[in-house]
């Protein structure tokens, strides 16, 4: 597993090596997963390799988490179809961030939450929206759009 924290691009790093060879065990079965999709089986998954998910954690289908070691998805949270969770980002150099996830949480399809990301409880997250990183979402707020802004419910 590797943790939080902004590392060089280059395989030298010995955390940069443990990032990539995590990368290579992780994804042909977290591939094969999604393709014989049981939302279950897919939750103990990820707990198993390093994320941590509450109980009653719903994963629509299509999902990817790329990074289960640095990702929290609290309890009774719903993510739609088609929705990725990252917790890395290569830019000068590669950053590794928690993604944090709370209670009673809604995940529309096909959203993009990136590094740094902390939801917290009852927040909805509509569909297609780009979370963009480090960002916060508040308590019982809604968010939608590119890149994801409050949206007022009056």
């Amino acid at each position: 597993m590797y943790e939080e924290g902004e590392y060089s691009k280059s395989l030298k790093d010995k955390r940069t090596f443990h990032f990539a060879l995590y990368w290579i065990l992780y994804r042909p079965t977290e591939k094969l997963l999604s393709t014989i999709f049981i939302p279950p089986l897919y939750s103990k998954y990820l707990s198993f390799i390093g994320a941590k998910i509450g109980k009653h954690v719903f994963f629509g289908g299509r999902n990817t988490i790329a990074d289960p070691c640095v990702t929290e998805i609290g309890e009774k949270t719903l993510i739609g179809g088609g929705a990725t969770i990252m917790g890395h980002l290569g830019e000068e150099k590669l950053i590794i961030r928690k993604v944090t996830i709370g209670k009673n949480c809604l995940i529309g399809a096909e959203t993009l939450i990136m590094p740094g990301v902390t939801m917290q409880d009852n927040v909805v997250l509509g569909g297609k929206s780009l979370v963009t990183k480090n960002k916060l979402l508040r308590k019982g707020k809604m968010y939608g759009g590119v890149p994801a802004e409050k949206i007022d419910r009056n």
